[in-house]
């Protein structure tokens, strides 16, 4: 190196740059190895490293945070100077959104409101919103679903699917009956929110469609005076979706439901959802750095591979033997689910009412319950049943119930009975796994 650096009086010194990135995606024993080996060569002429990385993951208290102190210092030796790499403003991103959209032919697709959901939901991540843009004209050229439909229909749903997860499983038909016609339900909220809000008295006219959507969610003959609609309004949030009262002031979001709609079939396109349209998977976060090995969550439900497929042994000690009755009377809703439990070594029965599972409970005491709430005729059978059971003592264990639908209401009364909630396939693992391991943390 330091012959090839010296040069004659005539030519400036010669400089070789090298470039490693991606450090903080290393394990901890490759990280020290790299640092090591650049150490050798720090004093040498006309060699320069530069290293790219995450440096708060590096940090004591990221991955290398059970360093020595005789390690850190080391760790500062390496690092003699650093540039923190400017955060993109909002004129850039949409810039680079118009020409990534341009570059593969979707940019009059994407308006104002598009692009700025684009932009802010992929927290200006330039990877990701390439990704985001890719995935739309290969979903567009290669899922059948979309050649009766409007590109744009691609995009929007597509977006809905990425950045609001818990309203698009609503919107596809998530599990539990009873879920409806979600994106007209909070359609209608929008319009009974305002006028319950509004100071004036609520007009003749709109009485009966604000007292039908009422009665629709179990609040019956409300006194709509001035006084009042303030208490109505919040009783009425209590039995709607948790993300109702925020997403009714997002702008982009209400824009994207807007603009849905009001696509050309859009009815067709929104009742194939409901049927279970194949969609794919919503495009994962960047990869996270390296700092535990165990796997990511979210990776069994759907289309995505379970999460215990890269480390096999370890997931059939963890289910192997574990035993969950599932109380739902649409079981067919829960399939991809069961099955994946089942492979990964785990013994799901099935029960499609409250008497199935009083037999199964009267054979043996599952590691865990899961169950639906809307169930027959009753919205609430399966609150009433795990009450029963509890009350009873017939069965004490864990409990999570997977509904379509949580609402501040529903999660107050699982929480009542030492149960969680959830309408999420990623959650429903996550917890699965944790009460194999004896270690479910308390609701809320």
């Amino acid at each position: 190196m330091q012959e090839w650096s010296q040069t004659d009086d005539f030519r400036p010194r010669r400089l070789l740059v090298v470039f490693i990135d991606d450090l903080d995606r290393c394990s901890e024993e490759t990280v020290l190895a790299v640092c090591e080996a650049v150490k050798v060569y720090l004093d040498v002429p006309g060699l320069e490293f530069v290293i790219g990385c995450d440096r708060s993951t590096l940090a004591p208290n990221g991955l290398l945070r059970d360093l020595s102190p005789a390690a850190s210092a080391f760790m500062e030796k390496i690092f003699q100077t650093s540039y923190r790499i400017p955060v993109p403003d909002q004129r850039g991103v949409r810039e680079y959104i118009d020409r990534c959209a341009r570059a593969v032919g979707i940019d009059q697709l994407l308006d104002e409101r598009l692009t700025t959901l684009l932009a802010e939901r992929s927290a200006r991540n330039p990877r990701r919103i390439k990704r985001l843009v890719n995935g739309f004209v290969l979903e567009a050229t290669l899922n059948p679903m979309w050649e009766d439909f409007p590109p744009e229909a691609v995009v929007r749903t597509l977006l809905l699917q990425y950045f609001y997860p818990d309203f698009y499983r609503m919107v596809a038909g998530a599990p539990g009956a009873g879920v409806g016609d979600v994106i007209a339900e909070f359609r209608t909220y929008q319009q009974v929110r305002r006028l319950l809000r509004t100071p004036q008295s609520v007009p003749e006219a709109e009485l009966p469609r604000v007292n039908r959507f009422l009665r629709e969610h179990d609040l019956p003959e409300q006194n709509l005076s001035t006084a009042a609609r303030g208490e109505t309004l919040s009783r009425l949030e209590r039995q709607l979706p948790s993300g109702f009262p925020e997403m009714v002031s997002d702008q982009e979001f209400t824009s994207l439901i807007e603009g849905l709609v009001a696509l050309p079939r859009s009815d067709e396109l929104l009742r194939r959802l409901r049927e279970g349209a194949s969609l794919p998977a919503p495009v994962p976060p960047e990869p996270a750095p390296y700092v535990q090995a165990r796997p990511p969550q979210g990776q069994l439900y759907g289309t995505v591979p379970p999460a215990w497929t890269a480390a096999p042994r370890a997931a059939d000690q963890v289910l192997r033997g574990v035993h969950i009755l599932w109380v739902d009377d649409h079981p067919r809703n829960n399939e991809t689910l069961v099955n994946a439990f089942r492979a990964a070594g785990a013994v799901v029965r099935i029960a499609e009412d409250s008497q199935a599972a009083d037999a199964a409970l009267a054979v043996g005491t599952p590691t865990m319950v899961v169950s639906d709430i809307d169930r027959g005729t009753n919205p609430r059978e399966g609150l009433e049943h795990i009450g029963r059971l509890r009350r009873e003592g017939r069965y004490t264990g864990p409990v999570v119930f997977y509904a379509g639908r949580v609402t501040p209401e529903r999660i107050a009364l699982t929480q009542q009975l030492g149960a969680h909630l959830t309408s999420s396939g990623p959650e429903i693992e996550r917890l699965v796994l944790r009460a194999a391991e004896g270690q479910l943390p308390p609701p809320g």
